[in-house]
């Protein structure tokens, strides 16, 4: 637990200071362009009417409703979103923090994924925030929120290895019960 308090105190440092969060004013979009836009009128929507599903105050006249538009595998960054909606209404605040946090998100699932699958703590340490603040992440930036925050792709790796592995917890396989083999 201290190791993971540790990454994710590391990470925040790091990201302060990459970019530079004393002198940038968060409630002013990072980007404003392109897909930034559409970023933050999800978001907007999650605030306004509490999902994404609906903005009324988008799409004269009756509004904006997004069912038959697909979003379906960022679900989890949506409750994310949700619970930070509880703390401010500003959409650019929102988003802006979301895509900060994300690199301390990246960061702790990495160092977990490497610490499950056996790599020591001297080297998970910075394998895990240089894994945070790959190229990916900043490119993909606010104008792709629920891409940038990949901090599920560790955590599935971790899946991918303990099955591989036959060291999935809470399955217990003999063996001579092996039929993938």
């Amino acid at each position: 637990l201290a190791d993971l308090v540790a990454q994710v105190v590391g990470a925040i440092a790091l990201t302060a200071l990459v970019f530079r969060v004393w002198d940038r004013p968060l409630r002013v979009p990072f980007v404003y362009s392109g897909d930034a836009l559409t970023q933050a009128s999800v978001v907007d929507g999650i605030i306004t009417t509490g999902w994404w599903f609906t903005n009324p105050r988008l799409g004269a006249p009756e509004g904006f409703e997004g069912y038959d538009f697909p979003l379906g595998g960022e679900m989890a960054h949506y409750w994310l979103l949700k619970v930070g909606s509880w703390l401010s209404d500003d959409p650019y605040l929102l988003t802006n923090a979301y895509f900060l946090a994300g690199f301390a998100l990246v960061a702790m699932s990495a160092f977990v994924a490497l610490r499950v699958i056996g790599i020591q703590r001297s080297l998970a340490h910075p394998l895990a925030l240089l894994y945070s603040f790959a190229p990916y992440h900043l490119l993909r930036g606010t104008e792709h929120l629920t891409l940038a925050a990949y901090w599920s792709v560790p955590l599935g790796a971790m899946l991918v290895w303990w099955v591989l592995t036959e060291r999935a917890p809470l399955v217990r396989v003999d063996a001579h019960e092996r039929p993938w083999r």
